[in-house]
């Protein structure tokens, strides 16, 4: 069987972090302290650069990633020194000025970062302070290191992208930086994950933002992506759901397994489906055939239709029942979508 080409790799080092975010996807806490070991680590990028030699780039991720301390700079330099680019995910907690910002990105710079990427926006910034931000940013774009910056995004949010462009500090930063662009800021959606806080999400004023935009389509995500959890279990999906939807764990990473691992999401029928068309898709597809599904009008993103579909009872129930039919249509324009990927040079493939 014919598969796609993975593209992206992910570490979630740990669930542990100097934040507490009420809406935190991982459930991440400064009291949660599962975390991969730096051996473990080592062990993930060796196979991924064994199996996956089509992957180039690494994203270190969390949790908050810095609280590994030695360790991350370590595993940054052994990826980078094996030719991998590699990306930090962090609050930036750890910029409380310039002087410190500066001293960090130094190290992880002489370590081989190649990018890195700061979180913020209303829930972040109960416990880390914009300037934070501010503070890392100017200075990794001083020393040439790309810089994105992603703002949790609804529509009730005090805080905005146009905060970030607004800052002087940023505006300054821009206008020297205007040819080598480094900066990018990007709307991060952000769905609540406890049942007494509902955010709303305006599609008409926010139409260019494309974490939001209302577009049915496969799942990239699935299938294009390996990655490793604090717990050392590999993972098919590093969505924002993913700590609510068990088959999203593939199994424990050992010295050699990754691709069998990898290999092993094939047997599952839904996985492909949801390459293929979406969760959104199938979602609507089976509340078409299952009419006493109620349906969840709160659900907003492609990750939350995933979670639903995964553990809803009833369509659950429908999934394990679908017909031949379908099941050969879906299989038949999964090969088109490899057909068209592999046409347009996009991707590599892989025979298992």
């Amino acid at each position: 069987m014919r598969i796609p080409g993975v593209v992206t790799a992910a570490i979630l080092t740990t669930n542990k972090c100097s934040a507490a975010c009420q809406e935190c996807c991982f459930q991440c806490t400064p009291k949660n302290n599962n975390r991969v070991t730096l051996h473990q680590m080592k062990v993930f990028v060796d196979n991924l650069l064994t199996d996956f030699p089509e992957v180039k780039s690494l994203v270190f991720t969390g949790g908050e990633c810095f609280l590994l301390k030695q360790d991350l700079f370590d595993i940054i330099t052994y990826a980078s020194e094996k030719g991998l680019g590699t990306r930090c995910i962090t609050n930036g907690y750890w910029a409380k000025s310039k002087e410190q910002a500066k001293k960090i990105l130094s190290k992880l710079k002489k370590c081989g970062l190649t990018e890195i990427n700061f979180s913020t926006g209303d829930n972040h910034q109960e416990w880390v302070p914009f300037q934070n931000i501010v503070n890392a940013t100017v200075c990794a774009v001083n020393m040439e290191m790309p810089v994105v910056i992603s703002v949790e995004n609804h529509s009730s949010a005090a805080f905005k992208v146009a905060d970030v462009y607004n800052h002087p500090e940023i505006m300054d930063m821009m206008d020297e930086d205007v040819e080598h662009g480094l900066f990018n800021v990007m709307n991060t959606i952000w769905i609540p994950f406890q049942k007494d806080t509902e955010y709303s999400y305006n599609f008409k004023a926010e139409k260019e933002d494309k974490s939001i935009k209302k577009n049915i389509k496969g799942c990239d995500s699935i299938l294009e992506y390996i990655g490793l959890d604090p717990t050392n279990q590999v993972i098919s999906c590093c969505g924002l759901t993913l700590s609510y939807i068990d088959s999203m764990k593939l199994g424990e990473l050992d010295d050699d397994n990754l691709f069998s691992l990898y290999k092993k999401q094939f047997d599952d029928f839904l996985k492909i489906w949801l390459w293929v068309d979406g969760p959104e898709f199938i979602y609507n597809y089976i509340l078409k055939e299952v009419p006493a599904v109620e349906r969840n009008d709160k659900l907003i993103h492609p990750c939350q239709f995933c979670a639903e579909v995964y553990n809803n009872p009833r369509i659950k129930e429908k999934l394990q029942a679908l017909n031949e039919d379908l099941m050969f249509e879906v299989l038949n324009r999964y090969h088109v979508k490899l057909k068209t990927i592999a046409r347009s040079k996009m991707r590599g493939e892989k025979v298992i």
